[in-house]
């Protein structure tokens, strides 16, 4: 009886002490263990001006308590050394707005935007907490300050060469139009950015031939049982979670075409300070003048 008690009490005591680093891991280190994934883009539709351009991305980086303008100069960093010729934000800068205007000043968040560097320009969407928490009247003015242009379901051509963004606004609480996606020009290539990855699958039949997103935080928290990672992912996030995906469609003509999709982890955090198996990323695409082609 003396031994059953003995092992059961050192097995708790392994267990609490594996379950207290694993808080401990998640708390301290991964959120601020910043990764820089690369991939690069080969398409005969990237002029030879636009071959070997870079851009670099990022998103969710949600300042507030768990994540902080000192933090960030992690991602400056890597940014910096990118020596991106664009730069992209895909949303959710504050976490909660409402809460952080009490204690914190945002344009020490400008300050720090503006710190980036990228001769094509810097270019960002909303994320649902950016219209949320009374920030949607202010994000526009934090983000232009700080040198971004916010673009709501509209397009733009980048600089001289054959490069075209288009991006749909958040679409959960903000003004987000699926049909915006229908300014693709099928002679560009074309970016299109949003914020919530699975509007994907409504729009596929248009002709952009890479997408970015975030939202999701790749999870933010990954465990080894689907049913539990599938509530920690938000609306419109459930299906595409992080990385790489490949789709094909079939045009009028009977050719395939491709498309690709990259959820980015983001940054931040929200509702938890911890992050497991999903550190926050900033993603480097370089684009190339060639056969269609994703590789990492």
């Amino acid at each position: 009886m003396f031994r059953l008690l003995k092992f059961l009490l050192q097995f708790i005591l392994v267990i609490a002490i594996l379950t207290g680093s694993v808080y401990a891991y998640a708390k301290y280190i991964e959120p601020f263990s910043l990764k820089e994934n690369s991939i690069s883009v080969s398409s005969p539709l990237i002029g030879k001006e636009a071959d070997g351009l870079t851009v670099a991305v990022f998103s969710d980086t949600h300042f507030g308590e768990f994540y902080t303008v000192e933090d960030f100069e992690e991602v400056l960093k890597s940014i910096e050394t990118a020596h991106p010729d664009m730069v992209l934000f895909l949303g959710d800068l504050i976490d909660h707005y409402d809460r952080y205007i009490l204690s914190e000043d945002t344009r020490e968040i400008s300050r720090a935007l503006a710190k980036i560097n990228a001769p094509l320009g810097k270019y960002a969407v909303f994320g649902n907490h950016d219209y949320e928490g009374g920030a949607e009247y202010a994000y526009e003015n934090i983000m232009t300050a700080g040198g971004f242009t916010v673009l709501k379901n509209q397009s733009i051509q980048v600089g001289d060469s054959a490069l075209q963004l288009v991006a749909i606004d958040e679409l959960l609480v903000g003004y987000g139009d699926p049909a915006a996606s229908a300014q693709a020009d099928s002679h560009s290539f074309t970016i299109l950015m949003c914020h919530e990855p699975d509007i994907i699958d409504e729009i596929m039949g248009e002709p952009f031939q890479l997408m970015l997103a975030g939202h999701t935080h790749g999870g933010q928290i990954s465990t080894p049982f689907s049913s539990v990672n599938q509530a920690f992912l938000p609306a419109k996030g459930k299906k595409y979670v992080k990385g790489s995906y490949t789709f094909q469609s079939l045009e009028d003509d009977g050719s395939s075409r491709r498309t690709d999709l990259y959820v980015t982890t983001g940054i931040g955090m929200t509702q938890l300070p911890l992050r497991f198996a999903c550190r926050p990323e900033v993603l480097t695409v370089t684009l190339h003048n060639g056969e269609t082609n994703v590789s990492q």
